[in-house]
């Protein structure tokens, strides 16, 4: 299937009109932003703080398939992707017969976190009068991880595009946005070889961001809060992050394969607490089997990862304690943005995170490097 994939598509053309463009710039990091901070409004974020996430890369440079010709005063722009013996989800890169492992000079790291303390008084009275959760806010990271573009669509998830949708999501126009705009490759290994620097993992944040961007309607986006929030109780409850698997993937992946199946009256208002409840029960039943597929490569077992000794047995329970009353009782106490004025707190954190972060000790280099300017066109260009 790759071999036949590679050679059908029109990828030629795309090639060259890519690499004209990273070839032809001259700052080569830019941000990717990404992840529940980007995706929902501010205004849940206010109610639920969550990390930022940002992948970085280097648009001079892109991995490519061995299929692909490359003229040979490119071949240092690029490395190939090499499959063999990994697992689905994960490759390597090849510089030549070296394996391209992890920058470890890059930015102090592969990956690294850092803090972004809010010290504005004015900021922190707004928040305080907003969210009772200001503090949790007050301290929230960035989270950084090195990337290596990828322009064509991946072969193992080329079915993401092809499978049969009943329900008409997501529509063409994204599907087809997205397949053209490729993928990333993060420097992450698979959890079972933590220590293989020559591993890379797919990532799909841009095409996630674009789905939930594009696509996701107020109350999709509400349910995703409502599910985070739930999870956030989950995690508290069972020790914290460190004491359990759960992790806000699952839930994304868990909605992002509700909004292609569910049918619309699913979504719709009056259904939102039945709707969270289902939701959490299909959870419940993909932890028990042990298989939560991955949305773009459902051959991919996110809990793959996992080891077999590993009990879910509590993660499974407090799941299953939320009734629908207890739902109900998070619905109340959860304002829904899109019916929250003024109407800043429904828009997303893509274009108001840069003005919140000048007062912040990120906001010298954003400015800097136009993440602001940058990111918009990169969306834009995606989104059509």
């Amino acid at each position: 299937m790759t071999s036949e994939y590679l050679k059908s598509c029109v990828f030629t053309q795309e090639y060259l009109e890519f690499q004209n463009v990273i070839f032809s710039r001259n700052e080569p990091v830019r941000r990717l932003f990404c992840g529940s901070f980007f995706e929902l409004p501010i205004f849940y974020f206010l109610s639920n703080p969550t990390d930022v996430d940002v992948i970085l890369y280097d648009i001079t440079l892109c991995a490519i398939y061995n299929q692909v010709r490359v003229a040979a005063t490119r071949e240092s722009n690029v490395v190939t992707i090499d499959t063999t013996d990994c697992h689905v989800g994960y490759a390597r890169l090849r510089n030549g017969r070296e394996y391209y492992r992890k920058p470890y000079n890059f930015n102090k790291g592969p990956s690294c976190t850092r803090q972004m303390p809010i010290r504005s008084l004015c900021l922190r009275s707004l928040l305080r009068w907003i969210s009772t959760r200001w503090r949790d806010i007050e301290t929230i990271t960035e989270d950084n991880v090195f990337a290596i573009s990828c322009p064509l669509w991946p072969p193992e998830a080329y079915e993401w595009k092809t499978r049969e949708r009943l329900n008409g999501w997501p529509p063409a126009d994204t599907i087809n946005a997205i397949f053209k705009s490729g993928c990333h490759l993060v420097s992450k290994p698979h959890a079972k070889n933590p220590s293989d620097d020559t591993q890379w993992r797919y990532s799909f944040s841009q095409a996630e961001t674009i789905l939930i961007h594009n696509s996701w309607t107020d109350v999709q986006k509400y349910i995703y809060h409502l599910l985070r929030i739930i999870k956030r109780d989950v995690v508290s409850k069972c020790g914290g992050d460190s004491q359990t698997f759960i992790s806000n993937y699952y839930f994304k992946t868990l909605m992002l394969w509700a909004c292609e199946e569910k049918p619309s009256e699913f979504w719709e208002e009056r259904n939102i607490v039945t709707s969270v409840r289902e939701l959490l029960l299909d959870l419940v039943e993909k932890l028990i089997e042990r298989n939560v597929r991955h949305y773009f490569m459902p051959a991919n077992n996110i809990m793959d990862d996992l080891p077999c000794s590993h009990s879910i047995d509590n993660e499974v329970r407090l799941l299953l304690c939320y009734t629908e009353e207890d739902i109900l009782d998070i619905v109340i106490s959860e304002p829904k943005a899109y019916d929250i004025t003024p109407g800043f707190v429904a828009a997303s954190n893509e274009f108001i995170y840069p003005l919140v972060t000048i007062i912040s000790s990120l906001a010298k280099s954003i400015i800097q490097d136009g993440c602001l300017k940058q990111s918009r066109t990169h969306f834009n260009n995606y989104c059509g």
